[in-house]
């Protein structure tokens, strides 16, 4: 979605260049998943020799990318404990929820390529009656301070499109499986202005967005097969002939506009 050149450079030839460096936010969000899912961190706070002379010397052979301020870790648990003491958390363990659940299959492209997927979800349920998969999110207040502001924000970070692809998932590796699939977000928030007062929320996402959403990565896809057949990597030429005439529209749909 960033442009052929750039899915090339890190997908095909896997340069380092390209790769992606890890925000604050993106490190928050993965130590919350892993304190939520009983699973290690990968970053830690520093530490000095007088403090941990061991954890000091390992230290040592670790990328500068793998640490995080103290005030991080701090909010990341702070995150993650606001979520554990919510009853939507504590409905995982009376109902036996699977966390960092790996999920794999395919998508055929029109043209009749195979593309093979996978994706890890944060956490499967399986009851009698449904299937239910959730996602974990961690975001500024604002964003979930009604549900359209949550919509937009989803459809911009592409959380729909990550829903519908794990669904699709599931279900090729439960072809038999009748049970509706129901997918949701789990979020929590630290509230602006406060020195530590942290929310949580609940969503559900229906099946018209999550339909829409997976048409729309299957566009993405039919892309990128069309690429590696045709082994054409190089974006469009940026002119005037070729820019985007910008104009209003409904924001209750994702746009294609990106080239």
């Amino acid at each position: 979605m960033k442009g052929r050149k750039y899915f090339y450079r890190k997908h095909i030839l896997h340069e380092p260049e390209v790769q992606t460096v890890p925000s604050p936010a993106m490190k928050l969000g993965s130590m919350v998943d892993s304190l939520i899912s009983g699973e290690t961190p990968r970053y830690s706070v520093k530490v000095l020799k007088r403090e941990d002379e061991h954890l000091f010397e390992r230290q040592k052979t670790m990328d500068t990318e793998d640490f995080v301020t103290s005030t991080q870790w701090e909010d990341a648990l702070s995150h993650a404990v606001t979520l554990k003491n919510t009853p939507a958390y504590k409905w995982y363990k009376d109902n036996g929820a699977k966390f960092q659940t790996l999920l794999t299959g395919e998508y055929t492209s029109p043209a009749g390529d195979v593309i093979p997927l996978c994706g890890i979800a944060d956490v499967i349920t399986e009851t009698k009656d449904a299937v239910y998969i959730d996602d974990f999110k961690v975001v500024a207040f604002e964003k979930i301070s009604s549900g359209q502001k949550w919509i937009w924000n989803c459809q911009d970070m592409g959380y729909f499109r990550q829903l519908a692809f794990y669904k699709m998932l599931w279900q090729q590796m439960n072809p038999d499986d009748k049970r509706p699939v129901i997918c949701r977000h789990l979020v929590s928030t630290k509230v602006k202005y406060t020195r530590g007062y942290f929310r949580a929320a609940t969503f559900v996402v229906k099946d018209d967005i999550l339909e829409n959403a997976l048409a729309n990565q299957m566009q993405w896809m039919n892309r990128i097969a069309y690429c590696i057949k045709q082994d054409e990597w190089e974006d469009q030429e940026v002119t005037w002939d070729n820019a985007l005439n910008l104009r209003y529209e409904s924001r209750d749909q994702e746009s294609n506009q990106t080239k």
